[in-house]
């Protein structure tokens, strides 16, 4: 577990920087504050807000971060200068989530005022308003694809919009009170959603159907994410756990306890849960933490690498056509026409020795460079 240390009133927002090496966090003492992932010590302290500070983002690129405010502006930053570059005035209310688009280009924005806004991100201009939802809006998240947005009320929806045209699309029903938090599925077939009915409930994109409920929660949920494999879903509580779900089967995978008070942000990043606490406590330490998950035997990464959790070594590259049903740690059972078989991996040869028997395509060998800066033995096995 990586505590960090900074912040001395309570921390709202969180998020990983795309690479995973920074976090950054808003809190109550109107800053926002980027830390190191592997030392945990403050890196940038960014002042300008006049209110707390209530979402963040990194850009796609990492070079920038947005900013939500109880003063009715969302604000961009320089991460290497921290300097403010852009301040985004039309919110009349509270706002209350951001994010940035794929791209990088465009920027969301959730509010109070019970209003969805479209920014660009150059000019800092408003390009367009999604009207629909009647009280307060909470969380707002953009496809992969950057097509669509989904918002997150306390009217008790969950609504998706059409980038282009600001028109919805689809009104998700289901929640009994308010939602408070929203996120797509890496792929944008599903959102995930939680709310202060205590549930954490998934939905098809297309159909706007309900397609899985994960119980287990026993107050408000605040905050969900799903992992950049898609497989698994985090979630945290009031009732002071961060739970991860399997995204598949709706069961729970794990329930990390002992948070003082309640769990307000969480965010994934490989095999890393990062998670803050709405604590009045003046140390920061005990607020904003990194929880690794060495308990999986072994994780994926968007690109389809496997990596052991316990040293991080490369195991192996699965397609990604068969990577969802391949890479879940729990699959040891192998069955086909002639029987099954059950698979004892505690024993298997780890790192680098798997490359022996297996003959890199010249399809993928730009793909299997992407890692050659931590295992050289590998790069030169391939040259």
């Amino acid at each position: 577990v990586q505590k960090f240390q900074g912040h001395t009133w309570p921390v709202a927002s969180i998020a990983f920087s795309p690479d995973g090496t920074k976090i950054v966090s808003g809190s109550d003492e109107n800053s926002v504050q980027v830390g190191n992932v592997l030392t945990g010590k403050q890196m940038q302290d960014f002042q300008g807000h006049t209110d707390w500070i209530t979402s963040v983002a990194f850009s796609p690129d990492g070079t920038r971060i947005v900013s939500a405010s109880g003063d009715n502006s969302v604000r961009i930053w320089d991460v290497s200068t921290g300097k403010q570059v852009q301040e985004l005035q039309g919110h009349t209310r509270r706002v209350k989530s951001v994010a940035f688009s794929p791209d990088g280009t465009r920027i969301v924005s959730g509010s109070s005022d019970n209003s969805v806004r479209m920014w660009d991100v150059v000019t800092g201009q408003q390009v367009q308003e999604f009207e629909g939802h009647t009280d307060w809006v909470t969380s707002v998240a953009f496809s992969p694809d950057g097509t669509r947005i989904v918002s997150a009320s306390g009217d008790n929806s969950v609504r998706i919009w059409d980038v282009s045209t600001g028109k919805q699309v689809q009104e998700l029903q289901g929640h009994t009170r308010r939602v408070k938090s929203v996120a797509f599925s890496p792929d944008g077939t599903r959102i995930v959603s939680g709310s202060s009915d205590n549930s954490v409930r998934m939905w098809d994109v297309l159909t706007g159907k309900q397609v899985q409920e994960f119980e287990g929660h026993t107050d408000w949920v605040t905050s969900v994410a799903f992992s950049p494999d898609g497989t698994k879903i985090v979630s945290g509580s009031t009732d002071r756990s961060v739970r991860v779900w399997n995204a598949l089967s709706s069961k729970q995978m794990q329930e990390f306890q002992g948070h003082t008070p309640s769990v307000a942000s969480v965010a994934f990043s490989s095999d890393r849960i990062l998670n803050s606490n709405e604590s009045k406590d003046q140390v920061f330490q005990q607020q904003l933490k990194i929880i690794d998950l060495l308990d999986l035997p072994w994780f994926s990464t968007l690109d389809g690498w496997i990596l052991s959790s316990s040293n991080y070594k490369y195991l192996m590259w699965v397609p990604h056509n068969i990577l969802k049903v391949l890479h879940h740690p729990l699959n040891t059972l192998i069955i086909s026409h002639y029987g099954s078989l059950s698979l004892n991996l505690s024993s298997s040869k780890l790192g680098t020795e798997w490359k022996e028997c297996y003959t890199p395509q010249n399809d993928l060998k730009g793909k299997l460079l992407i890692v050659s800066e931590i295992n050289e033995t590998l790069k030169d096995s391939l040259e």
